[in-house]
């Protein structure tokens, strides 16, 4: 696509505002980049475009001068329409694709979902689910699943259509329903083996998995009375030959874990180790309001994106102190190993920047659990 070329179709209007810079070539690997999405757009929603490979990312240590001469986020480099009441329709990436799945209107025409290949620079459409509140995606390799309320359902993506008039050619259909409800649902992993999914549900203080069989049959099991250590998604590390999230906050609020899944039993959770260092920000001007981990995929390397509230005054008048307030996002990128103590450390490798995010334009909500993508 061009720069400035609109695409329309399906219902759905995608404006890119850029061409294919940092492309490659056929023999080339794609250059990763950081996808941020806001819903700072009035008719839906913008991804920008972070360079985390810049050298504007600094030590830690000097992360007040980071935020000192933070800049705005990139302009929007793809926008689509989609409605703001369903702010966590969105997939983690699978491969190079992100999916916007936004749940169809009851009695009205699937127009279809978003699935923007990075890389290829393609567009295509695919089916919407039925109505979910706050449905959490597993992307395992061509298949989609969608967990939402008591229900499970499975969504194949093999091949993907490239036009409305196939959106017919794919179509959602229920699994194995859980034994329990979604939005209880605290933290899950994928195993390596691409055929088993953890959730931890914590009204219950009860983990599950979900077994996909060679026979394509699907099952549920309870696996024991105890959580996994770390909120949201936990990624393998195989490295660390563990999985890694950002801990628990009623554990250790502000740390990285990691665990083996390997040693869990019934009535004991998997052995897990904190980071020595608190990844959020510990400055008293900034307020965490939401974070997400993302990894990097290459010797343990991640990217913790904290959304973080600025609270400063200014004496404009004297005796009179007006408050302003800003959001803006905390990148720290870092690298995890096991010292000789047998801790989990960054071992002094965190790198942080700033940016600004678009005040009065950004769903606070939205930010609890920042959308990104590591592309």
């Amino acid at each position: 696509m061009q720069k400035g070329e609109i695409s329309e179709g399906s219902g759905l209007r995608m404006l890119t505002r850029e061409s294919n810079e940092g492309g490659t070539t056929m023999m080339s690997k794609p250059r990763q980049y950081l996808y941020i999405i806001l819903d700072d757009w009035v008719l839906g929603y913008s991804i920008h475009k972070v360079d985390l490979d810049s050298d504007q990312l600094i030590p830690i240590q000097l992360g007040c001068n980071a935020r000192e001469v933070a800049s705005y986020l990139p302009p929007p480099w793809i926008r689509f329409m989609a409605s703001h009441e369903s702010l966590f329709s969105f997939s983690d990436a699978m491969g190079s694709k992100i999916l916007a799945l936004h749940p169809k209107e009851e009695g009205n025409y699937d127009w279809g979902g978003f699935c923007f290949d990075i890389h290829e620079g393609s567009l295509s459409y695919v089916p919407q689910h039925t109505h979910q509140l706050r449905p959490i995606y597993f992307p395992i390799g061509n298949r989609l699943f969608a967990l939402g309320g008591f229900s499970m359902e499975l969504l194949d993506l093999q091949p993907l259509v490239s036009s409305s008039s196939q959106l017919d050619a794919l179509s959602w259909c229920k699994v194995s329903d859980p034994p329990f409800d979604s939005v209880f649902v605290i933290s899950h992993a994928i195993l390596p083996d691409s055929q088993t999914i953890f959730v931890s549900v914590h009204n219950s203080k009860t983990t599950y998995s979900f077994h996909m069989a060679g026979d394509g049959s699907f099952k549920w099991k309870k696996h024991g009375d105890w959580l996994l250590p770390f909120v949201g998604r936990g990624h393998f590390d195989s490295k660390l030959n563990a999985w890694v999230g950002i801990a628990l906050y009623q554990e250790e609020p502000g740390h990285i874990c990691s665990c083996e899944l390997a040693s869990a039993t019934p009535g004991q959770r998997p052995d897990v180790k904190y980071s020595k260092e608190c990844l959020f920000s510990e400055d008293p001007v900034e307020a965490h309001v939401g974070a997400t981990l993302i990894y990097m995929g290459q010797e343990s390397k991640y990217c913790l994106v904290e959304c973080i509230e600025c609270c400063y005054r200014y004496d404009f008048e004297p005796k009179k102190a007006d408050p302003h307030v800003s959001l803006m996002f905390r990148l720290t990128t870092f690298c995890l190993k096991i010292d000789e103590n047998g801790d989990l450390t960054t071992g002094g490798s965190q790198r942080v920047r700033y940016y600004k995010a678009p005040n009065n334009e950004v769903s606070k909500l939205f930010l609890l659990r920042p959308q990104v993508f590591w592309v």
